[in-house]
């Protein structure tokens, strides 16, 4: 109950702080293919980390040669994945009573440019909405969800139904068009 009051203030403080500023006019056309700098946020519910984890290796061969950092909250399996990649843990104490990531604990995930955030939970996960919109990425893509419009300027439209893995399967090849 109480975790639900905190997102709800979350979501309201969200809105006040961010309905006003406009978002410029995105070109989705090549906003994937050309991005130098991605931020990945890797899902906070274990059964979606895992059926990302195909998801997330396909990422990592687009980027290569660029720039992938991982933004994670608990602990992060031993994978290849992740060896040449920059890591974030988004710890508990990084978060506020409003279930808002805390600008002062992710400064210097802030202080880098990406053109690309991609936020791989499938429902409002706030305190990595929160951050996706904190990031002033160009791009910043999700899964379509309630109150996703706030954050989100691209999102995935997935039948609920598809087994998990396939799901993250059709994200990545809807956002490889691109």
């Amino acid at each position: 109950m109480l975790k639900n009051i905190q997102n709800q203030l979350g979501l309201f403080y969200s809105y006040f702080q961010f309905h006003s500023s406009i978002e410029p006019i995105a070109n989705f056309t090549k906003s994937f293919s050309f991005a130098k700098n991605a931020l990945v946020i890797l899902p906070f519910i274990q059964e979606e980390f895992n059926a990302s984890i195909k998801f997330t290796g396909s990422l990592h061969k687009k980027f290569s040669r660029r720039a992938l950092t991982f933004v994670y909250s608990d602990i992060l399996p031993q994978n290849d994945i992740f060896t040449n990649s920059n890591l974030f843990q988004l710890t508990k104490d990084k978060i506020n009573f409003l279930q808002l990531t805390k600008p002062a604990s992710i400064s210097n995930l802030l202080h880098e440019k990406f053109d690309v955030v991609i936020d791989l939970n499938r429902t409002l996960v706030l305190p990595a909405a929160y951050l996706t919109r904190l990031s002033h990425a160009d791009f910043k893509i999700s899964f379509s969800k309630k109150h996703g419009d706030l954050f989100y300027n691209f999102q995935f439209n997935v039948a609920n139904t598809l087994p998990l893995d396939i799901q993250y399967q059709n994200f990545f090849n809807t956002i490889s068009m691109f």
